[in-house]
């Protein structure tokens, strides 16, 4: 994929990939990437699932591998002149119950030529929570996200509509009475609407992200714990009910984005600008009701 930089004014390759499990296809694999290397005359990244592992300490539980297993990955990186960016977060992107052992590898990664480190030095990947796949989101960054955290201007959602307890925190404080000119009257209305609203959804949109949070360190907790207790009925039940607890979180985040629209906006496209305040705008008489 060819994407421009409008910040740096230059061009460069990142390249989706999916390596081979059959031991038969991985040389095969790995050569078509090494002859990919010398027709690539651009920053370069390659991030995917490479099911390959550069070290024994990117596995948990089960058999060890013999050393042979990490030479192809490494080998690669030493032949194009690259690293595997490093990752934040847990040290294990993929997680499989074999037998009666749990496993974990960490087969997701970025990797990244000298060219591309050179105009992106802090480039780190963050790896993100198991949820019902076996392998767990990996997010690449040209910095790390924490640096680059600011306050956002408040901004309101046409999804918050759907809550009822919405509606008559915004119609109290449109009833307000304040002295002065018609216009010094709307401005303080909207800015003490903008208030309440904003600790609103601070308090309950915000306790929504705590919970997967919470969610996410105790899935954590309890992943490290069942790689020495693979058969441990607790820990199993426990980590079901924290699975299904993120569902019913996930799910719950979808409905409010627009009872779901969102899966329509991606099977149709973009093809109607009126598309996202049509289905996501209150109706006119809630309209009037409040503003009255």
């Amino acid at each position: 994929m060819l994407v421009f930089d409008t910040q740096k004014q230059t061009n460069v390759i990142i390249s989706g990939v999916y390596g081979p499990a059959q031991l038969m296809d991985k040389d095969e694999f790995w050569k078509s990437l090494g002859q990919m290397n010398a027709v690539v005359d651009l920053p370069w990244c390659i991030i995917g699932d490479f099911n390959e592992l550069a070290a024994p300490s990117e596995k948990k539980g089960g058999l060890n591998y013999s050393q042979t297993k990490f030479e192809r990955l490494n080998r690669f990186l030493a032949h194009i002149n690259a690293i595997s960016v490093p990752f934040k977060g847990q040290a294990f992107t993929w997680k499989n119950r074999i037998h009666s052992h749990l496993i974990y590898e960490r087969l997701d990664r970025a990797i990244v030529r000298n060219d591309w480190l050179q105009l992106y030095p802090d480039t780190i990947v963050c790896h993100g929570t198991f949820s019902c796949s076996d392998h767990c989101p990996i997010v690449l960054s040209d910095r790390d996200p924490l640096q680059r955290r600011k306050k956002f201007p408040f901004r309101f959602q046409n999804y918050w509509c759907q809550y009822r307890q919405l509606a008559p925190i915004i119609g109290r404080q449109w009833q307000t009475a304040f002295p002065g000119t018609h216009m010094f009257k709307i401005a303080q209305k909207l800015k003490l609407t903008k208030k309440h609203v904003r600790a609103w959804a601070s308090q309950v949109i915000g306790n929504h992200d705590q919970k997967l949070q919470r969610n996410a360190q105790k899935l954590t907790l309890v992943e490290d714990q069942l790689v020495n207790h693979p058969n441990s009925i607790r820990l199993n039940e426990w980590m079901n009910r924290l699975l299904q607890q993120r569902e019913k979180l996930l799910l719950f985040n979808q409905k409010y984005w627009g009872n779901f629209r969102r899966k329509e906006w991606l099977v149709h496209g973009d093809h109607s600008s009126r598309f996202f305040p049509t289905t996501s705008k209150y109706s006119e008489e809630k309209e009037i009701d409040i503003l009255s």
